[in-house]
């Protein structure tokens, strides 16, 4: 027998909004085309990205919607994902809300160092003032110049435990402001 070419559709139960307008302004589900960062995805064949080809762009406010996970009763879970990014340091940025048996989206920090920027100075990107977030993770930047220090990405792991029992959904977040990106 012979294996075909997977889906390049949205993977079954995840979402996204906007779903529609140009790639550097929502998540993309697919293969990594540019040279604005990594150019191989952990996950072959696929990854979930803002712009698979490119920066993002200017006043950027996009969310990535998981499907509902039920974690077992003193189940042991941990959410495990693999990252990397590249926003303007202060102002742009990532982040992980968490809704917990369908109630309203908070921020999720983890701790142990899950996110790697400390204390997000502004709220252009819906993720509060002061939190731990994902900024210039893997590059260094000023203004609109960046230069990418490494294109590996990154694992990510936090334990799940304090949720057994509970349906938890993710909502991944991406936001800027409107000079630089």
């Amino acid at each position: 027998s012979t294996a075909g070419n997977p889906s390049s559709n949205m993977p079954s139960g995840w979402t996204r909004n906007p779903s529609s307008g140009t790639n550097e302004a929502k998540w993309s589900y697919g293969q990594i085309s540019g040279n604005a960062g990594p150019t191989d995805e952990p996950s072959f064949p696929y990854i979930m990205a803002i712009n698979l080809g490119g920066t993002y762009g200017s006043s950027l406010n996009t969310n990535l919607y998981s499907p509902t996970y039920s974690l077992p009763a003193n189940s042991s879970a941990m959410f495990v994902m693999d990252h990397w990014a590249c926003f303007e340091n202060n102002w742009d940025g990532g982040g992980i809300f968490i809704s917990i048996n369908g109630g309203s989206w908070t921020y999720w920090d983890p701790g142990n160092n899950f996110y790697d920027t400390p204390s997000i100075a502004y709220t252009y990107t819906s993720i509060p003032q002061g939190s731990n977030y994902f900024g210039a993770v893997h590059c260094t930047t000023s203004g609109a110049t960046y230069t990418v220090s490494t294109t590996a990405f990154e694992s990510k792991e936090a334990s799940l435990a304090s949720y057994a029992g509970d349906d938890v959904r993710f909502r991944f977040h991406g936001g800027a402001d409107s000079i630089w990106n």
